[in-house]
């Protein structure tokens, strides 16, 4: 069986501290040079929203890899976070790694996009109130995030979600490109 771990950290964790460090970076420059119309038509392009799709969709159908085929492991990660009433963990444990799945094949394929950032936002949600709450009381839990276990929870996975709640939102906002329409696949500019 492959060991999902060492990708996951290769995939996911190190570009994500590489890409905020960047984005920081270039959003200084932009303010200081007074370019900063720059940052919203970037923020406003819906070719931005295609790559956001692109990366929340790879990133949350490998996080989903690596909990489907281990639900009782997982399980116990949503029991760590006592977020959920008994009765609901075993619930969670089988079905949230399903809905990540299909969220993300949803925004790569452009099929429902918008419901579909939707649902990954407010699982961001869950996760970030969940993580936030756990690191002020100092539970000593493992996120489960990427690997079901390992990975024990600090204030930068709070960081990377509230990044990614940032992207589906900004699909939420401006996707209108690559849609799975009625007629097949359809490359063309989706109208509001």
């Amino acid at each position: 069986m492959m060991d999902w771990s060492m990708l996951t950290n290769a995939l996911l964790h190190y570009p994500y501290m590489i890409v905020s460090v960047l984005l920081l970076l270039a959003l200084i420059i932009l303010e200081i040079t007074g370019k900063s119309q720059l940052i919203k038509a970037f923020w406003s392009n819906p070719y931005a929203s295609a790559a956001f799709r692109l990366f929340l969709g790879v990133s949350f159908i490998v996080a989903s890899m690596t909990k489907i085929p281990y639900p009782a492991e997982f399980a116990e990660n949503v029991a760590g976070f006592m977020m959920v009433p008994t009765w609901g963990v075993n619930l969670m444990g089988v079905l949230m790694p399903w809905g990540e799945l299909v969220a993300g094949l949803f925004l790569i394929l452009g099929i429902r996009t918008r419901a579909a950032a939707t649902i990954i936002g407010a699982l961001l949600v869950v996760f970030i109130v969940g993580l936030t709450i756990n690191l002020i009381k100092g539970t000593p839990i493992n996120c489960g995030c990427f690997e079901s276990i390992g990975e024990p929870i600090g204030w930068e996975l709070v960081v990377r979600d509230v990044l990614m709640l940032i992207m589906a939102w900004q699909i939420l906002a401006y996707d209108r490109l690559f849609v799975f329409d009625r007629g097949g696949f359809i490359w063309r500019e989706r109208k509001i």
